[in-house]
C-alpha cells in the first residue's frame, strides 16, 4: 500500500482499521502472504492500543474506537488456510475464539485447519463450537426480529428467500421469525470459509 495519511497514524483505532482493510484487499487478490502480515499489523496495533488504553486507565472505549481483534486473528487464519500453513491458521483460531467463543469463521477455519493437521479431536471441538455459535447467532437474529411486526417479517422472508414459494400463506409471526432468522442465517453461511 502507498502512503498512509498522517492523521491515520495518529488516531490508533482507524489504523487499526486501515491495517485490516489493506490486508482483506491484499488477501482479495490471492496475496496471502501480504494479508498475513498486514492482519498481523492490524493485531499488533490493536493490542498495543489495549494495552495502552489500559495503563491510563482511559474510560470504556466506544465501539467504532474498539479494535475487533477476534476478527484479524480470524481474518489472519484464512490467510494462512490458503498459504496451507495449517497450524499457524489452528493458532490463530484458537486466539479468535479465545476473544469470543461465538466467532463462528474462527471455529470452521478451525476445522479446516485441524483436519489438515489430522487434529481429529481438535476438530470435533471446532466443529461444536461452531454449532453454539450458529445456535447463539440464531437465537440473537430471532430476538431481534420478534420485534418486527407481521408485514416488516413477511417483507424480510420474501428478501431472505430467492424463491418465494409457500411465502403467501398465512404463517404465526414466531414461525415467520424463525423462517426470516434460519433465511438470513442460510444466505451468511456460504462465504465462512473463504
Amino acid at each position: 500500500p502507498a502512503n498512509v495519511e498522517e492523521d491515520i497514524l495518529q488516531d490508533d483505532a482507524a489504523y487499526c482499521r486501515w491495517c485490516h482493510k489493506t490486508a482483506n484487499a491484499l488477501y482479495a487478490a490471492s496475496e496471502y502472504g501480504q494479508a498475513v502480515a498486514w492482519y498481523t499489523r492490524a493485531i499488533q496495533a490493536a493490542e498495543d492500543m489495549s494495552r495502552r488504553r489500559a495503563q491510563e486507565a482511559a474510560a470504556e472505549l466506544s465501539s467504532d474506537q474498539q479494535p475487533d481483534t477476534c476478527r484479524f486473528y480470524s481474518n489472519r487464519a484464512a490467510a494462512f488456510l490458503c498459504l496451507e500453513r495449517y497450524s499457524e491458521a489452528l493458532s490463530d483460531c484458537k486466539m479468535a475464539l479465545a476473544l469470543n467463543p461465538t466467532e463462528q469463521k474462527a471455529s470452521l477455519r478451525g476445522v479446516a485447519a485441524s483436519l489438515q493437521l489430522g487434529e481429529m479431536g481438535c476438530s470435533v471441538e471446532m466443529v461444536r463450537l461452531a454449532e453454539q455459535a450458529a445456535s447463539c447467532e440464531l437465537r440473537d437474529r430471532e430476538s431481534r426480529l420478534s420485534s418486527l411486526s407481521v408485514g416488516e417479517l413477511r417483507s424480510r422472508l420474501r428478501e431472505a428467500k430467492s424463491d418465494a414459494a409457500g411465502t403467501g400463506s398465512v404463517l404465526e409471526k414466531g414461525e415467520l421469525v424463525r423462517q426470516v432468522a434460519e433465511a438470513e442465517a442460510d444466505g451468511g453461511l456460504a462465504p465462512l470459509l473463504g
